[in-house]
């Protein structure tokens, strides 16, 4: 659930300048994080999707955690189209789309058509049993698991240089959605982290999701700030058009890395009370023995 390895590429074109020996504070150091950033979005959700698939349910995520990521990632694609991206950015935020669609995929079919495959197959096996017939077919559901790594999402930075008088209006609606995209991380959370406090429980949800989402942002939030366009520019004004540019972006990194945080609180503190409430519950049972 996060902002895309697509605003990377933005960032590791930009800076073009990668000077290895007295230059390795500014630049490289961008590029470095970059590539730390792209390396954890696309990783993030496959855990997820294995589970779910070894599990042979969903049930324990929220539905509207998966679909407006989806739209974040949909949004983010949009956005890359209308405002004339590198092909790298627009490839990459459509990969995630296919990715968050497979995710999509998997809960939609555990959550409602797997169940009535299993049940058709233990009533089928009942039948055979009770008609005693030797030879017990049984039916197994196959079941592709198409899951690719992750790239985690977020509208590129825009690049204005790109920009075509003719079709301002269109680049004007990517900004728009640029800063639509953000929101749409940082709100496809809350559903996730809503049902983790009603199930008092984070039982089934990969940690290494939302571990991914927060190294991936957290290094993205630090290719931005350590950028030459950010470091290097000579006038102040510079620097504050910089940031007002990547403010979006911002906006979603830190606000997906608060919420991935209080994941790991979560996760802490359900465990912890699972820990107490087992604990009292067997130590009436050690004094009477």
């Amino acid at each position: 659930m996060s902002i895309s390895a697509s605003s990377t590429w933005s960032i590791f074109s930009t800076d073009q300048e990668l000077d290895f020996g007295s230059n390795i504070s500014s630049g490289s150091l961008s590029k470095f994080f970059t590539v730390l950033s792209i390396l954890s979005f696309f990783t993030a959700q496959f855990p997820q999707q294995l589970k779910i698939y070894k599990l042979k349910k969903a049930d324990y995520l929220s539905p509207y955690f998966i679909l407006i990521w989806l739209l974040g990632d949909f949004s983010n694609f949009i956005g890359c189209i209308l405002t004339h991206q590198l092909k790298n950015q627009i490839y990459l935020s459509f990969y995630g789309v296919c990715n968050d669609l497979i995710m999509a995929s998997l809960f939609i079919y555990y959550s409602y058509f797997y169940p009535r495959v299993a049940q058709n197959k233990i009533t089928y096996n009942h039948i055979i049993l009770n008609n005693d017939s030797s030879n017990k077919n049984k039916i197994l559901p196959n079941i592709v698991a198409l899951s690719l790594a992750v790239s985690k999402a977020n509208a590129a930075p825009i690049n204005y240089n790109r920009a075509d008088s003719n079709n301002i209006t269109a680049i004007n609606y990517g900004l728009y959605i640029s800063w639509l995209v953000p929101f749409f991380y940082i709100g496809s959370r809350i559903p996730q982290l809503y049902k983790n406090f009603k199930r008092k429980s984070t039982k089934h949800i990969s940690p290494l999701l939302f571990l991914c989402s927060l190294s991936g942002n957290t290094n993205l939030a630090l290719s931005i700030l350590t950028s030459n366009q950010f470091l290097k520019s000579p006038e102040k004004f510079q620097k504050v058009l910089f940031l007002k540019k990547e403010m979006p972006f911002l906006i979603g990194c830190f606000g997906c890395i608060i919420l991935d945080l209080f994941y790991f609180y979560q996760k802490w503190l359900y465990s912890h009370q699972a820990q107490n409430q087992q604990y009292n519950e067997t130590t009436p049972l050690l004094k009477q023995i």
